[in-house]
């Protein structure tokens, strides 16, 4: 396993190895040989070399030149047909533009693409112009929907205030709700202790029969003090609308 790493992995003693190796110079006679732009040039050339050389070795992504080149964003090289396309270009010059080498003409669309769009719109019926102008259109109603929203958007804050109060007061009669059902079933607990003697285990079978009971004659009490309340409500009612018309009579 470790040779296998060392292997895919080359160590620094390596990588030095094979750049000494690339830029080693040739011997000294050779070298009085060779005139000075010439030595430039190939030292030049080895240090490139062992650039590259030294790069390969670092790799270790088991990558293509063309997908490494896409990684990097680099402009990718022609190495099938479909890139010599039209929309391959456009796309290239769109994305690099004149460092991809592209001539920006091949933006513009042939006679045969021209045909092809005054065919279409011949056939729908639908100009440019008429496509612009719906286009315009919809954007006008986007954004008087939009001042609409803001607008509603203002008179929901002015209504804050009153909501926030409404809120507020169904919470606390909630909790009054909560409180009275609490002290009802106190009280009915109470009742059960009282009948039996004893404290009763509200969750005993014997004391939730009795405090349905109770809870049903409460109930039924509750309901006959509201119907004579109506039934008084209702008296007093008709016995001002009779004390009205005797008045009215009398004065007549």
């Amino acid at each position: 396993m470790a040779a296998t790493l060392r292997g895919m992995f080359p160590g620094r003693r390596a990588l030095f190895t094979a750049w000494r190796a690339t830029t080693r110079q040739v011997s000294s006679p050779t070298n009085a040989e060779i005139q000075p732009q010439e030595l430039v040039q190939t030292n030049a050339e080895n240090t490139k070399r062992s650039e590259e050389q030294v790069e390969r070795l670092r790799d270790v992504s088991r990558l293509s030149p063309a997908l490494r080149r896409r990684m990097r964003n680099e402009i990718p090289t022609i190495a099938n047909d479909f890139q010599l396309e039209r929309r391959y270009q456009r796309k290239l010059y769109a994305k690099f533009g004149r460092g991809s080498g592209v001539d920006p003409r091949i933006m513009w669309p042939t006679r045969e693409e021209l045909s092809d769009t005054l065919a279409d719109e011949s056939e729908y019926g639908i100009s440019l112009q008429q496509k612009m102008e719906n286009v315009r259109k919809r954007l006008r109603e986007q954004d008087a929907a939009f001042k609409e929203r803001e607008k509603e958007i203002a008179r929901n804050l002015q209504k804050m205030p009153t909501w926030l109060e409404e809120y507020r007061k169904r919470q606390v009669k909630k909790r009054q709700l909560v409180q009275e059902k609490d002290v009802k079933k106190q009280t009915l607990i109470e009742k059960a202790r009282e009948y039996y003697g004893y404290d009763v285990d509200p969750r005993d079978v014997r004391m939730q029969k009795m405090l349905a009971e109770l809870e049903e004659k409460q109930k039924k009490e509750e309901k006959t003090k509201k119907k004579e309340e109506r039934k008084l409500k209702a008296i007093t009612k008709i016995q001002q609308l009779a004390d009205t018309a005797s008045a009215a009579s009398s004065k007549s």
